[in-house]
């Protein structure tokens, strides 16, 4: 089966990072391509796709009117003629000409999207139950299907990178897999990762700073917090970090690539995930698989993969003192959440392996023919 993933764009982001996981398992048995439209493009995510994988770059200016990228998309279709053109993004339809070949799907990943266009696909494919019902009652159509996104965990290389930890004084040590940091003093530090867009109407990264700043007054647990991610939020949280006099504790790391995201969560003890609203959250898969602790608010995809794997802690959305005092229940009684944590690692990789993913999305596939 000839395949080809039509995307806007392809920098670090969950649905950019699925396309690939998607492309490359589906290459190993098919023939795959990735067609990016817009000249906004990371070179090194690129360079995660498989080698038999064509790539295909539009280079159109993001909002730009012009025809010519329109031709160009649809003269690579007509010359490669796929059986299925997967889009990820819900109105890249209206840029495809009818191909009488070609069979058009469309996963969803984030409910606000255009609902006119859901209907203009072959299937639909919802990251979901959450996506999947709030599609559904909005366009009351047939072609919706829930697949959750699989992710590509390589556990030979978790932590690899990272195995030197300096002590205080600059002694390099080894440390412990989800172990709290142990200085030379005997104090120990526990470690939270927070990963996503820095997008706070979203992704609620000032509730965890916010939390932090109470923490300090109820839990003398000495607390590191690191923030990997970029975007349009990245101004306001470092200056609220400051404002609550917490830049010895929160750090921002930028953005991580892809590929080392499971090299790093193996190195905290907790990964919090306060979003505000969420299709999914792939980054708390990928904890869970490593064996990382989960904190994730109560509503939407995050509360979704807590129900469906009986894992995994939850808070009140939005409230900052019930995220407080469930960072301290977790660190009163760490050995409980991370035993659980790490007993139950295997039985999320096998619930959304990329494998098991792949094989459900070309089962469907194959339906429409």
């Amino acid at each position: 089966m000839k395949i080809y993933h039509i995307i806007y764009s392809l920098t670090i982001g969950g649905a950019e990072k699925f396309a690939i996981n998607l492309a490359n398992r589906q290459s190993l048995s098919n023939e795959v391509g990735m067609v990016i439209i817009n000249n906004y493009y990371s070179d090194d995510l690129i360079g995660l796709l498989n080698k038999n994988i064509k790539v295909f770059k539009i280079n159109r200016t993001p909002g730009s009117f012009s025809p010519l990228p329109v031709f160009k998309l649809n003269r690579e279709i007509m010359k490669e003629r796929p059986n299925i053109i997967h889009c990820h993004n819900e109105d890249i339809v209206k840029y495809i000409f009818p191909h009488k070949d070609s069979k058009k799907v469309l996963t969803i990943h984030q409910k606000d999207i255009d609902i006119r266009y859901v209907k203009s696909y072959d299937k639909c494919f919802c990251v979901s139950d959450f996506i999947f019902n709030y599609i559904k009652e909005r366009c009351h159509c047939q072609n919706l299907k829930r697949i959750y996104n699989g992710v590509e965990i390589k556990k030979q290389n978790i932590g690899s990178e990272f195995e030197n930890v300096e002590y205080d004084d600059g002694k390099p040590v080894k440390e412990l897999t989800n172990q709290a940091v142990i200085n030379k003093n005997g104090n120990f530090t526990f470690k939270i990762v927070l990963i996503g867009r820095l997008f706070t109407e979203c992704k609620g990264q000032h509730l965890l700073i916010k939390a932090i700043a109470e923490l300090r007054s109820k839990c003398k647990t000495n607390i590191q917090v690191d923030i990997y991610g970029a975007g349009p939020s990245e101004s306001y949280l470092k200056s609220l970090t400051k404002q609550l006099h917490l830049e010895n504790i929160v750090s921002f790391k930028g953005e991580i690539d892809a590929d080392k995201i499971v090299n790093v969560l193996p190195l905290y003890n907790l990964l919090v995930h306060p979003s505000l609203y969420e299709a999914l959250g792939l980054s708390i898969i990928e904890a869970m698989i490593c064996g990382v602790p989960i904190l994730v608010s109560d509503k939407e995809g995050p509360m979704e993969i807590v129900e469906y794997t009986q894992c995994g802690t939850v808070f009140e959305t939005g409230n900052v003192t019930d995220l407080c005092d469930k960072i301290i229940e977790v660190i009163n009684r760490y050995d409980f959440y991370s035993v659980r944590a790490k007993e139950n690692s295997h039985k999320i990789e096998e619930m959304f392996s990329i494998e098991k993913c792949c094989n459900e999305y070309l089962k469907e596939y194959d339906l429409l023919f």
